[in-house]
C-alpha cells in the first residue's frame, strides 16, 4: 500500500471516530424521545388507534397530540448539532431546511414517484377484476384535507429535518451514499417498531414494511444528495404517506403494497448513478472522506 493510501486510511479511521459519537447520541435521543412519549400515551390511553381519526375536529386534535413524538428526529438533530457543530453547524443545517430552489425536474420526480408507486398496483388490481379499495377513496373532503395537514406536520416538519438533514449527512461521512441509505433505512424502520409492540400494527406486515422503508431510503438519499433540499424530500415524504392512505388496499400484500415498486425504482437509480447515487459521479469510485472534501470545496 502506498504512503498516500495509508495516510488516507488513517484519516478515515480518525474521522469515523469523530463522527461516531454525535451519530450515537442522535440515535439514542431520537429513540428515547419517540419511544418514551409513545409508551406514556399507551400507558395513559391504552390502545389509541381507535381514538385518533379524521372524522371530527376532536379526532384530528387527538391525532396531532399522538404525533408530537414524531418530532424526535428534528429535536435530536438540533440538540446534537448545537453541541458538536456549534453555530456554524446550525447555520449549515438551517440552510438546507429552507432550500427550495432546485432544478424543476426534481420536483416532478418527487411528485410522480410516490403517487405512481401506489396507484399502479391499484390499477393492476382493477384490471384483474379485484375492485377492493381503501375507505379513504370514498372519504369526504374534510377527511382528506385533515389527512394532508397531519402528513405535512409529521412527514415534512417533524421527520425529514432529522433523518435526511442530519442522519444521512453524518453517515455519509463514513459510508458511501448507498450503504448510508440502507443503514438509515433499517434504523428508520426499527424506529417504528413501537407501533408493532403496542399492537397498532400487525407483525405480519413488518417484513414488507422493512423492505419498503429501505427502498424508500435509497430514493430519499438520492433526492437529498442531488439537491440538498429538505423541502423537496419532505414533499416526497408527504405524498408517499398521503398515497398510502389514499390508494393502498386494506389488505396489504406484497403486490398491493409499495415494496416491489419502490424496489424497482431504487434498483434503476443504483444502476444509473452507482453507489454514489449522485449526478456527475457515475462510475467513479470515491471514498466517503474524499466526497466530503469535495463538498467542502464546493461550498
Amino acid at each position: 500500500m502506498s504512503e498516500e493510501g495509508s495516510k488516507e486510511n488513517v484519516e478515515n479511521k480518525e474521522h469515523s471516530r469523530g463522527v461516531g459519537l454525535p451519530i450515537l447520541i442522535y440515535l439514542v435521543l431520537t429513540f428515547a424521545i419517540f419511544w418514551g412519549l409513545n409508551y406514556i400515551y399507551f400507558w395513559i390511553f391504552g390502545d389509541t388507534s381507535g381514538l385518533a381519526n379524521f372524522s371530527s375536529i376532536t379526532g384530528v386534535l387527538y391525532y396531532i397530540l399522538l404525533v408530537i413524538p414524531a418530532f424526535a428526529p428534528f429535536i435530536a438533530a438540533v440538540i446534537v448539532t448545537a453541541i458538536f457543530d456549534k453555530k456554524k453547524g446550525l447555520k449549515k443545517y438551517s440552510k438546507r431546511l429552507i432550500k427550495v430552489r432546485v432544478k424543476f425536474y426534481w420536483y416532478i420526480l418527487a411528485i410522480i414517484i410516490p403517487i405512481l408507486a401506489y396507484l399502479v398496483p391499484k390499477i393492476i388490481r382493477y384490471l384483474l377484476n379485484d375492485p377492493s379499495s381503501n375507505p379513504f377513496m370514498e372519504s369526504s373532503d374534510w377527511n382528506l384535507g385533515a389527512l394532508l395537514i397531519v402528513n405535512v406536520i409529521i412527514s415534512g416538519i417533524a421527520e425529514e429535518p432529522g433523518w435526511r438533514n442530519y442522519a444521512v449527512p453524518k453517515f455519509k461521512q463514513i459510508f458511501n451514499p448507498l450503504v448510508t441509505s440502507i443503514i438509515v433505512g433499517i434504523i428508520w424502520a426499527c424506529w417504528h417498531l413501537i407501533f408493532y409492540f403496542g399492537g397498532s400494527r400487525p407483525w405480519a406486515q413488518f417484513p414488507q414494511f422493512l423492505v419498503t422503508v429501505i427502498m424508500l431510503s435509497v430514493i430519499y438519499t438520492w433526492l437529498y444528495i442531488n439537491t440538498e433540499s429538505i423541502p423537496l424530500v419532505a414533499l416526497f415524504h408527504i405524498l408517499h404517506n398521503f398515497s398510502v392512505f389514499l390508494f393502498l388496499d386494506v389488505e396489504i400484500t406484497f403486490l398491493s403494497g409499495g415494496a416491489i415498486y419502490y424496489a424497482v425504482i431504487a434498483i434503476i437509480i443504483v444502476i444509473l448513478y452507482g453507489p454514489s447515487l449522485q449526478a456527475g459521479f457515475i462510475g467513479k469510485n470515491r471514498s466517503p472522506r474524499k466526497l466530503e472534501k469535495l463538498e467542502i470545496l464546493e461550498e
